[in-house]
């Protein structure tokens, strides 16, 4: 496995386990809330790091290769969408919780729209970004 992508699989299991703490029991509303912008800022600095190193490079070879180019261009589309769900997310409930029942139910929606495209791209784009490495020390 590269370093860049350990780099973002340790960002994903952290990230996990941010959003995890979140529903502890027993948490205070003073903890969920700075858990809450812990997880947010985790979010935001995870899509920098992945635009920043990991689509750079696997847009420059997308140039080559139609059907890379085609999962790329999904991958963004989802990707939009889903970074509008998350923020408004964010941006519903990081300073008002509000109903108990609503958050947790927005919330579970919420983690399981990441650990879905997490999955996603370990499963196919980190694999696509390795497969270039390998061939780049051939």
């Amino acid at each position: 496995m590269t370093e860049l992508i350990q780099q973002l699989v340790n960002e994903h299991v952290l990230l996990d386990k941010e959003l995890q703490d979140i529903m502890k029991p027993g948490i205070s509303a003073q903890e969920k809330h700075e858990k809450i912008l812990q997880a947010k800022n985790l979010i935001i600095r995870h899509i920098e790091h992945e635009d920043r190193e990991l689509y750079t490079v696997l847009n420059r070879a997308a140039s080559f290769n139609p059907v890379l180019e085609q999962t790329l261009e999904i991958f963004a589309v989802e990707m939009k969408e889903i970074t509008e769900k998350v923020f408004h997310f964010f941006n519903t409930f990081e300073s008002d919780m509000g109903e108990s029942f609503q958050f947790s139910r927005e919330f579970g929606k919420l983690v399981g729209l990441l650990k879905h495209r997490i999955r996603r791209e370990e499963s196919i784009l980190y694999e696509e970004y390795e497969k270039l490495f390998r061939v780049k020390q051939r």
